[in-house]
């Protein structure tokens, strides 16, 4: 599994702690499966005794490696890929944890199946809502349950069932070496942002699902209030690799409005938000 990191500190569930050392102690002594190795990509910055503490924790299943260009997050993984042999690819950001102890080994048996491509698990902010249950694009990218209970079924048991989805985010996707070196890794043209959905679609283009499972579950220590910084270049890219699909999701329900996740009450008469923009652009 790939950790990039530059050893960050944050105050979660109330007490000061580094991100990256708790994310990787959760993996050694929580998760009940054991088959695997960690690459950990650290920016120059990175402490000394994070380091120190990381290979304490990992001993000879953890390797280091120095990351001293500027920053890329697809390059950061991409790089971390390269330095393992797994058959499976773990990426994970520094500023996760384990809470489900099975969650390791029930994203692998996804891959029994053949088609499969990427997986990715529920992923839970510090308060245990939700903050992801796999993409769907309306046509933005967007997670549908954000900040919703994860013991609510859903609307058709969407949150009980494994599924396919559009796209995953890329704190935690695990990913078939094959595939991923099919389509080429992360995009370095998107080096903080879109990355994991670029990856995604292009997974599914090269004929693999991604799927997501509600039986897997991680926190992302992510503040829910934080809003995601957009990089100009990013965005227009995303839309000119993508835009016809983006727009034209298979997994987007019809009684949602487009570019937000409120589903509508009344399918036959509730102007749509489209409808609406268009109305108040008449008025303004």
């Amino acid at each position: 599994m790939i950790i990039a990191t530059r050893g960050t500190s944050a105050e979660v569930f109330g007490e000061q702690r580094v991100l990256v050392v708790e994310a990787v102690r959760s993996l050694f002594e929580k998760s009940t499966y054991q088959n695997f190795s960690v690459v950990i990509v650290a920016d120059t910055p990175t402490p000394k005794t994070v380091i120190e503490t990381l290979q304490q924790i990992g001993g000879s299943r953890l390797q280091v490696i120095n990351y001293d260009r500027p920053f890329n997050f697809a390059e950061k993984n991409n790089i971390g890929a390269m330095s393992c042999d797994s058959d499976l690819i773990l990426l994970l950001n520094d500023d996760t944890e384990i809470i489900t102890t099975d969650a390791l080994e029930t994203m692998v048996a996804i891959f029994n199946d053949a088609q499969v491509g990427v997986v990715g698990p529920m992923l839970l902010f510090e308060d245990s809502t939700i903050q992801s249950a796999g993409h769907i694009f309306s046509p933005d990218p967007t997670d549908l349950y954000r900040a919703r209970n994860p013991e609510t079924a859903g609307p058709q048991n969407l949150l009980r069932v494994q599924r396919e989805v559009s796209s995953l985010i890329g704190a935690c996707m695990l990913i078939r070496r094959d595939v991923f070196e099919q389509v080429g890794g992360l995009c370095l043209g998107f080096p903080g942002n879109w990355n994991d959905i670029d990856f995604c679609l292009k997974v599914q283009l090269a004929g693999f699902r991604a799927v997501f499972t509600p039986h897997a579950r991680l926190y992302h220590f992510e503040s829910k209030t934080r809003i995601a910084k957009r990089v100009d270049a990013e965005v227009g890219k995303l839309g000119a690799r993508w835009g016809s699909v983006l727009d034209d999701d298979p997994y987007f329900n019809p009684r949602l409005q487009r570019y937000t996740n409120i589903w509508k009450t009344d399918s036959t008469s509730q102007q749509s938000l489209d409808d609406a923009l268009s109305f108040l652009l008449t008025i303004a």
